[in-house]
């Protein structure tokens, strides 16, 4: 059943069947239409509708219409009395309400409903390992495990929704700059490389110059600056930490780093998860680098530096030690 103004004002004053009704309720699963619902509830009580209190001269109302007709020169006879005073005011309400409506539906039509909208919308995810995209514009994307990124086919814009964590390497143009909507924060560039994180809420850059806008504020950072929203509130911070982009290039710097931090990162990026046997270990302090290694090669390296038992099974590697030397 098609769901139309008729249909929402006979249920705003009980007129509904059990048929429309339900056909509401299951039309409401929706989420777009639940914005058209309550764009049509403010209007409908906007105009004073009360349902059981609406009072109706159906005559006074006959008369106007055969005036007006009348005028236009076609006779018009009347015909059988209205049901009921509320039908009648639901039936008159619904007209003046689907004046107002209709320009609503008809924009959800043609620009909301996914079906037929012009402007196609594209979506990449990762899952259980980091991916690299390029965009038609030729910029580059590396996501992280389990992130995703929606643009438009055309990317006129060059405006791309990110959600999760991804490296940026945008490809410069001065006359359209290149945009990344992540959750309440705004990175505008020209040309730059960067990282923005929706669950860590911050935005790090590698080269370049970016803007970053959130709550009406508005940062400019340069490289090695990083901006977190914090309750908020937009800060602008110097970045310390030299792995933030170790998803996409798998490429780690720890100088004198508790091991319990190096795990923390490392299990980040790789699959297979290293697990310290003895919490006695997470103190130990290691100073090592990592290019492009398997993880097995990289527990291994973390094992014979600081004198660790080492076993690796098939989804975890166990580093076992009574102390760290």
């Amino acid at each position: 059943m098609m769901i139309n103004e008729d249909i929402l004002a006979k249920f705003f004053v009980d007129e509904a069947s059990e048929e429309e009704k339900k056909a509401i309720e299951k039309w409401l699963e929706i989420e777009e239409n639940k914005a058209i619902y309550t764009q049509f509830e403010k209007i409908w009580n906007g105009i004073g509708i009360v349902k059981n209190e609406q009072k109706v001269d159906t005559d006074a109302a006959w008369n106007k219409v055969k005036l007006r007709t009348l005028e236009k020169g076609t006779p018009l006879k009347k015909t059988s009395t209205f049901k009921s005073q509320k039908s009648f005011s639901w039936r008159i309400a619904a007209s003046v309400v689907g004046l107002i409506v209709a320009p609503f539906f008809i924009y959800w039509i043609l620009f909301r409903n996914p079906n037929i909208r012009e402007e196609e919308t594209l979506s990449f995810s990762s899952q259980k390992e980091a991916k690299e995209l390029v965009l038609p514009d030729s910029s580059v994307v590396w996501l992280d495990k389990n992130s995703t990124i929606r643009f438009s086919k055309s990317f006129t814009t060059r405006t791309i929704t990110l959600k999760g964590t991804a490296l940026l390497k945008v490809r410069s143009n001065p006359s359209k700059p290149f945009t990344v909507q992540a959750n309440d924060m705004k990175v505008e560039v020209l040309g730059t490389v960067f990282s923005v994180s929706t669950t860590e809420k911050q935005v790090i850059v590698q080269e370049g110059k970016v803007s970053v806008e959130a709550n009406t504020r508005k940062i400019i950072l340069e490289k090695n600056d990083k901006a977190v929203l914090i309750g908020g509130n937009l800060e602008k911070q110097i970045n310390t930490d030299k792995n933030f982009a170790s998803f996409s290039d798998k490429i780690f710097i720890f100088e004198n780093e508790p091991l319990n931090k190096v795990l923390e990162k490392l299990n980040r990026v790789y699959d297979k998860k290293i697990v310290l046997t003895n919490p006695a270990l997470a103190n130990c302090r290691i100073t090592v680098t990592f290019k492009e290694e398997t993880i097995e090669n990289i527990s291994q390296t973390i094992s014979e530096t600081l004198k660790l038992g080492v076993q690796i099974k098939e989804n975890e590697i166990f580093l076992d030690g009574t102390t760290c030397q």
